[in-house]
């Protein structure tokens, strides 16, 4: 498979850009890699979350195909896992019933997905993700995922119901990012 980055270090690049990147590209797929934060409950289990392109049977598809590979791969490592009401693999709407998050919205003709692996504001967790076989296990279960999505029909599972939130807890930010030099 051919592959583009969107970004190789850390530095700004709005949604808006980097949609437009993808759409400039016109890849099967585009894929928004992340690593959650502010779950505060236990959980027996990796709290993986997935969030598809409403309205989109491809993206909630491979949704559902990477979910299972993800999850698959996170209980390879145990730990003291975190977790909410929103694991699994689902779409997040606006007060519109469109799709919330913005590299969705600005992608309609491109099957995009947004993955949560582990929850980056959990100690275990984050020691988990310090680890290169960690990072090397969630890496292999995307690809095998990809794969799976191309070479197959499955439907993949872990599916909630679409809800919406109109919260924007702001995660993420600019902070400590720099403008590359153009």
């Amino acid at each position: 498979y051919e592959v583009e980055l969107t970004r190789t270090k850390d530095i700004r690049i709005p949604i808006a850009v980097r949609a437009g990147l993808a759409n400039a590209l016109e890849p099967d797929i585009f894929l928004s890699l992340h690593h959650n934060g502010g779950a505060l409950a236990r959980s027996s289990v990796p709290g993986t979350q997935v969030y598809y392109q409403h309205d989109d049977d491809e993206s909630r598809r491979l949704g559902g195909i990477l979910y299972e590979e993800m999850f698959a791969a996170a209980l390879r490592f145990p730990t003291a896992w975190v977790g909410n009401a929103l694991d699994g693999v689902s779409t997040r709407l606006n007060d519109r019933g469109t799709d919330f998050y913005g590299i969705h919205r600005r992608t309609p003709n491109v099957t995009s997905i947004i993955t949560e692996f582990l929850w980056l504001s959990n100690g275990a967790e984050a020691r988990l993700l310090a680890r290169n076989d960690v990072k090397d296990a969630e890496a292999e279960a995307i690809a095998t995922g990809i794969d799976r999505w191309y070479r197959s029909t499955h439907a993949g599972s872990g599916y909630l119901s679409p809800f919406v939130d109109t919260f924007d807890s702001g995660g993420g930010g600019f902070e400590g990012c720099v403008d590359p030099r153009l």
